[in-house]
């Protein structure tokens, strides 16, 4: 099967890819590039699955954290939780969300 599209903006021909679904990424891909990226999402993640009516333990196992993790974060509101180092300042909590890959949308 090819895959073809036209890259926006260009003045460029159709492109055209052998698609392979076995390298095709595709569900969710996690948006952080450091362990403090990583531990804010997290913290971030916790609340916003609480406020989707999430129980804590099933909180605890979709983050693959422990229980006291998600207990310690997810009543908080998103601007009360603290950036580790490493994530900058200019990084904000209405805009924190992982990529995702949906096939077939549109």
């Amino acid at each position: 099967e090819q895959v073809c599209w036209m890259p926006a903006f260009q003045d460029k021909e159709e492109v055209t890819i052998d698609f392979c679904a076995a390298t095709d990424p595709s569900g969710s891909l996690e948006s952080n590039s450091s362990s403090g990226h990583k531990e804010y999402q997290d913290r971030l993640r916790a609340i916003a699955l609480r406020q989707d009516g999430k129980e804590k333990t099933e909180i605890a196992s979709l983050l693959q954290r422990p229980v006291k993790f998600v207990e310690r974060w997810w009543r908080k509101d998103a601007h009360e939780v603290p950036k580790p180092a490493g994530v900058h300042d200019y990084l904000k909590v209405e805009h924190w969300r992982d990529i995702e890959i949906v096939r077939g949308f549109g």
